[in-house]
């Protein structure tokens, strides 16, 4: 559980320097950022799936259920940081 609140804490304070440090032209980086932060947990969820290697212990699917674990705690960690540049952005 630690590991999924640093998974949290890490995409909201990236996510929170794309908003806040991009100029105006580069608009479409605010939501490209999303995709590059949630690329490895998918693509390690993707990559257990098809392998399913031998993991001595708990097995290959908690391996991949971890992957799942750390991409909603990317998009947590997203949607919180939107949040904060909404009421922000409101002052």
């Amino acid at each position: 559980m630690p590991f999924l609140i640093l998974c949290i804490i890490i995409a909201m304070v990236v996510q929170l320097l794309v908003l806040f440090k991009l100029q105006e032209h580069h608009i479409k980086s605010r939501y490209i950022s999303f995709f590059l932060m949630e690329l490895f947990p998918l693509g390690g969820a993707l990559y257990y799936s098809i392998k399913q290697p031998s993991v001595p212990y708990l097995g290959w699917e908690f391996s991949a259920a971890m992957c799942l674990w750390m991409a909603g705690a990317v998009l947590l960690g997203y949607m919180l940081a939107w949040g904060i540049y909404t009421l922000k952005s409101k002052k």
